[in-house]
């Protein structure tokens, strides 16, 4: 991994420089229309999402240069004023509130096939208050994918299709199969040093830092230091997930960014979780790094594992150099002893 790696030089003053202008993504539309077959309307909306910085990256122009991705208008703002046009609330309809716990769009290109892959990624929470008291009465993670020549023009277009397999999917459980979670509406404030998650499957950072999985049997695979997650043997993988906890370790769904269903290994230091992603995994790669000086030959030059930090309290991916990595992994000798062993031999 090196002393410095040249991966890390680079990316740091991009980073903190705040990023070129971002890509905004309207969900305006004089062509939306009520979603009348549906027998609920929302309410209010909650963001609890991982990265609450964007919702993702996408390419512009002839170069593809990457951009950091918003709604126009802020999140909450875009999102509720969307979902209360196509979900007014009317009389004898459910009056529901949605919890975000992923908003995400992103793009891969084939340069084989000359076309562009976009994505989008929702998991949403649907928030019923009964008796007083706010409930989780169904959670939803869906996936859209769409090819074309150029796919950034349609992100909204996949944004809202996503939220409606989200709504068809709530619809489908109405009546016994709703779940019945306590739902609280506020971020958790945890001011000691989280310990291990207890094993089970978690959304979001914020159900790992209160220890509440929303699963607790599952089954996982392994394949050259990836993982995948299933609620039964020799099933679709699930996806829309934080991570899970086999009780020993804890895995983090990076694979998200990329489009994937991935979880890795990850070491908890303090505040962070310290993620080793190996080289060949250059979607996800580019898809952290959310910028072309990375593709290409910049990505083929980074060595065997970078390492990547998750904060713990907030969900947000961070890029890590050398010394951030020492000084976190310093109480654990077999993995300090592990980064060391290539130090040196990668200097940029």
């Amino acid at each position: 991994m090196g002393k410095i790696l040249c991966f890390w030089i680079a990316l740091l003053p991009i980073l903190s420089s705040g990023q070129e202008k971002r890509y905004e993504i309207s969900l305006k539309d004089k062509k939306d229309q009520s979603l009348a077959y549906f027998d609920f309307y929302v309410d209010k909306v909650y963001d609890k999402r991982q990265m609450r910085d964007n919702i993702g990256t996408v390419q512009t122009g002839v170069a593809n240069t990457k951009k950091l991705a918003d709604l126009e208008g802020g999140f909450v703002t875009s999102m509720t004023e969307y979902l209360m046009k196509v979900l007014p609330k009317r009389d004898g309809a459910r009056k529901i509130s949605l919890c975000f716990y992923e908003l995400f769009v992103g793009e891969e290109t084939n340069y084989e096939e000359n076309e562009e892959i976009g994505i989008a990624t929702a998991v949403v929470d649907f928030v019923e208050e009964k008796n007083g008291q706010l409930l989780t009465v169904g959670r939803f993670a869906e996936t859209v994918k769409g090819r074309s020549a150029d796919v950034t023009g349609k992100h909204d277009e996949r944004i809202k299709e996503v939220l409606k397999r989200c709504f068809n999917a709530f619809n489908n459980i109405q009546g016994s199969k709703e779940s019945q979670i306590a739902f609280n509406p506020n971020l958790p404030e945890v001011k000691a040093s989280p310990g291990l998650p207890k094993k089970g499957v978690y959304i979001s950072f914020a159900d790992a830092l209160e220890g509440t999985p929303s699963a607790t049997e599952f089954f996982f695979s392994q394949k050259d230091e990836r993982y995948m997650l299933f609620s039964e043997p020799a099933r679709m993988p699930l996806a829309g997930y934080y991570g899970f906890s086999d009780g020993s370790v804890f895995y983090l769904n990076l694979g998200k960014y990329s489009g994937d269903n991935f979880f890795y290994e990850s070491h908890a230091a303090g505040d962070k979780w310290v993620v080793q992603i190996p080289n060949r995994d250059k979607d996800l790669l580019a898809a952290i790094a959310r910028t072309d000086r990375f593709g290409g030959i910049w990505i083929d030059a980074i060595p065997d594992q970078v390492v990547v930090l998750v904060d713990r309290y907030s969900g947000k991916v961070e890029p890590a150099n050398d010394g951030d990595v020492r000084r976190m992994i310093a109480a654990f000798p077999d993995l300090l002893k592990e980064y060391s062993a290539t130090d040196g031999k990668y200097e940029a």
